[in-house]
């Protein structure tokens, strides 16, 4: 069960002589089962309260449950972590997907579900509120589609949430990264200006995973309108769900040959799977070499 979690402080510099990097290290056992684990963004970068947030589900009540923990590592040699508060989440609650920290507004991080997202503070957590604003995923009503869509959310205040329909993409498994950002080039301008664009990790759900970018760049008539491009960086390859199999014996090189179906939807498809890699003999060199 994921019902621990370890703090590890790490040194600023690393020498010839001693290679170790962690310097301190302190654990917390925490009963049930650890669904998301995000550190909160602070209004100091000092080590005397680090923020940790998970949402937590306990298989003995069943209950979900969002807690945080404070972290004192200005001394190393004794990490102190105390808990400030644990805010239960209602049991009729779809299932948490995402838990976000948010950096332009300290303390505060976004925990997403399958139907709506709301902003919850370390206040409100300590406090056991549980009237923190909410706001449903915006979807077109009686749409019914099996492809997924990137959404971004914007905060005009700490109480507030928009969304705004950025893409379709393969439909999305709960699970996904930013990975950082990356300079990419636009083929359609003339210019070829290059854009900073955010990369972002996404799990398919029955279908393939992707690494995309996202960038925001200028119409080539140089107007004050602006769009949003979005370029699959890399696919990984989903076999997932396998519905059916079959044995085609000797296809290719006297090799078994499994045809596999998998996939739902648009993203279906059929796979062949052998044993072995298939080789072609370009060039025999003779038994010895003149150079």
């Amino acid at each position: 069960f994921q019902d621990r979690f370890d703090i590890m402080i790490l040194r600023d510099t690393m020498s010839r002589t001693n290679f170790n990097p962690i310097i301190g290290m302190g654990s917390v056992e925490e009963e049930g089962i650890i669904w998301h684990i995000e550190f909160l963004h602070t209004e100091t970068t000092s080590r005397d309260r680090l923020l940790l947030a998970l949402v937590v589900y306990s298989d003995v009540d069943h209950q979900c449950r969002t807690i945080v923990y404070s972290i004192d590592a200005s001394n190393a040699q004794d990490i102190l972590i105390e808990r400030i508060g644990r805010l239960p989440l209602d049991t009729s609650t779809p299932v948490p997907i995402l838990l976000i920290p948010l950096r332009h507004y300290p303390e505060a991080l976004v925990l997403l579900t399958e139907y709506e997202a709301g902003i919850i503070t370390t206040d409100d957590i300590a406090c056991g509120n549980l009237l923190y604003p909410t706001c449903p995923i915006a979807r077109p009503f009686g749409e019914v589609k099996y492809d997924g869509s990137l959404y971004k959310m914007i905060f005009p205040s700490s109480h507030e949430i928009q969304w705004e329909v950025l893409k379709s993409i393969h439909p999305v498994a709960p699970a996904m990264s930013i990975l950082g950002t990356l300079l990419i080039t636009d083929e359609t301008d003339t210019e070829q200006q290059p854009y900073l664009a955010d990369v972002l990790l996404y799990a398919g759900e029955g279908a393939d995973s992707q690494i995309i970018a996202k960038y925001k760049y200028v119409k080539i008539d140089r107007t004050s309108e602006s769009t949003r491009g979005h370029i699959v960086l890399q696919t990984l390859i989903n076999r997932a769900p396998s519905v059916d199999s079959k044995l085609i014996p000797m296809m290719t090189d006297e090799q078994n040959v499994v045809l596999n179906c998998s996939g739902q939807a648009k993203q279906a498809g059929l796979t062949l799977v052998s044993r072995g890699v298939h080789t072609s003999l370009l060039h025999k060199s003779t038994s010895r070499w003149n150079g």
